[in-house]
């Protein structure tokens, strides 16, 4: 193959992020409902409610299905800003560096 600091081959970063959009994408419905029926409960009075604990519980929960959505939102905001800031091709050196690296990360 030519020489490893100006061949250009395709960027293996990009299939790598490729991939953990998909997985984002394949567990968004889960985590878009989780703690509704839990919410839900808690919001429509069915379950303990009159107590001043059971309303701190109540916003708690609440409160932790927002963070969780956040927190999902901001990863696909990641994940998407990554791959636009990658380029289409890199030199085989760097490459082979990232691909060695990803090997090492996974130890």
């Amino acid at each position: 193959m030519g020489d490893p600091t100006t061949t250009m081959v395709a960027n293996p970063r990009i299939q790598y992020l490729q991939a953990a959009q998909a997985a984002l994408a394949k567990y968004e419905p889960d985590i878009r409902a989780a703690l509704d029926s839990t919410v839900s409960a808690m919001t429509g009075g069915s379950v303990w409610t009159g107590s001043p604990q059971a309303s701190n519980f109540t916003t708690d929960v609440q409160g932790g299905q927002g963070t969780l959505r956040t927190n999902y939102d901001n990863l696909v905001t990641d994940v998407t800003n990554a791959l636009r800031s990658e380029p289409a091709q890199v030199t085989l050196q760097e490459a082979q560096a990232w691909q060695r690296q990803r090997r090492l990360d996974r130890y």
